[in-house]
């Protein structure tokens, strides 16, 4: 029975997949604009099967940011729609017709500058950045303005093999495989990338099955892996978040100033954790609630939803 399940959901992610590249090559058929409302209805419908499959969700988001239960749904239904178009957009940027200057045209990143006087000086950096949007365009737009951007990323269950590293190729990015069965050669590869002076692009801020360090994030306790803080400190470069602060009328992230690590690796993952709570907190709609890493977790009511350092 768990064989015949597990092949079940191989079924259903290979449909799912298929049914999204085929939505997304038809609104690309009308351009950008389409896509962007095609991916905001998708994200509204996902929001509804969402709330069958989960209903607590509605009330840990509720509890999380003291909102009412109307105020947190307005804002899943909105972060339902702005992460599902993100999906959608990455999707048409794979298909042989999409003008890709004009999807990256729907990105702005501010303060540019402080990357490229890194880049002119020959030295690498950690860009840190979470589930919240579009962060490939985020990247290809840094790309497209003369910057040398690797991508670490792992693949999704939800997608072919290799879509995603063909998706990162085409857009001028380097793709760095992070492999579950073989971890140190995306270590290996990620360190060279920022000894020839590269920016290597990370996501931390879902953790992890069971694997990391275990610690309270938005209320609940997760598994956050520390590869970014190693992964620093060994190359000695600095830990730059990047982050977005706005879906519309265009996608707008911002190059933050360097993240100064405490010397204790835990204080340190405590810091990132933190940093990368306040981010929610100060742009909930923009961030992926409804993945399944948190929304499956219980609150941990006994302990404060977000301690500070």
């Amino acid at each position: 029975m768990a064989a015949f399940r597990k092949r079940l959901r191989r079924l259903g992610r290979k449909v799912t997949f298929g049914t999204l590249w085929l939505i997304a090559a038809s609104a690309m058929c009308f351009g950008p604009k389409a896509v962007r409302r095609v991916g905001s209805a998708v994200g509204r419908l996902n929001r509804r099967l969402t709330r069958l499959a989960c209903p607590r969700l509605v009330d840990d988001v509720a509890v999380v940011l003291d909102r009412d239960r109307a105020d947190a749904e307005r804002l899943l239904t909105d972060a339902c729609r702005v992460n599902d178009r993100a999906v959608l957009e990455v999707f048409a940027l794979s298909l042989p017709w999409t003008k890709v200057d004009k999807m990256i045209d729907g990105c702005e990143v501010e303060n540019v500058e402080d990357l490229r006087l890194l880049s002119d000086a020959g030295r690498g950096a950690v860009l840190l950045g979470m589930h919240m949007g579009n962060g490939i365009l985020m990247a290809a737009a840094l790309a497209r303005a003369g910057l040398p951007v690797s991508v670490a990323y792992r693949e999704s269950r939800k997608m072919a093999t290799g879509f995603l590293g063909r998706v990162l190729g085409r857009l001028g990015l380097e793709p760095i495989h992070l492999e579950q069965a073989n971890p140190a050669a995306g270590s290996r590869r990620m360190f060279k990338a920022l000894r020839e002076g590269k920016l290597v692009y990370v996501l931390m801020d879902q953790g992890s099955k069971n694997h990391g360090h275990e610690v309270m994030f938005l209320g609940k306790q997760l598994y956050m892996p520390d590869g970014v803080i190693r992964l620093v400190r060994r190359s000695v470069v600095p830990l730059i978040p990047v982050l977005p602060e706005a879906a519309e009328p265009v996608w707008l992230f911002r190059v933050r100033k360097p993240v100064m690590l405490a010397e204790d690796d835990a204080e340190a993952l405590r810091q990132l954790v933190v940093l990368m709570e306040d981010q929610i907190r100060a742009y909930p709609e923009l961030w992926s609630w409804h993945h399944r890493r948190w929304r499956h977790q219980a609150l941990a009511l006994e302990s404060p939803v977000c301690e500070r350092v």
